[in-house]
């Protein structure tokens, strides 16, 4: 090999390497990109899902609250009729005594 033919390969490979270095970097600099983008939207993601979580726990805590409320009007309004029944029959029975 001449020294021209030397001096054109290593000026080549420079070259050649010089591009995959500049590849390397700017291809890590797109992955830090889509990486931050990507822990960006996971946060997002999480804090809708936290959000999602409370307003499921405050719409269950609210339907308990219902619930042991309706269970309660319903228990206190079965004992009136029974006190009214026993008032009807108390009724009946003075009247047929």
């Amino acid at each position: 090999m001449s020294e021209w033919q030397i001096a054109i390969s290593i000026g080549q490979l420079i070259g050649t390497v010089g591009a995959l270095i500049w590849f390397t970097r700017s291809l890590k600099m797109d992955l830090s990109k889509l990486q931050d983008n990507h822990n960006k939207r996971l946060e997002d993601l999480q804090e809708k899902h936290y959000k999602f979580r409370e307003e499921v726990a405050d719409k269950y805590l609210k339907r308990d609250e219902w619930l042991a409320y309706h269970n309660k009007t319903e228990a206190k309004m079965e004992r009136e009729f029974e006190e009214i029944k026993k008032l009807i029959m108390e009724i009946r029975n003075g009247k047929s005594g």
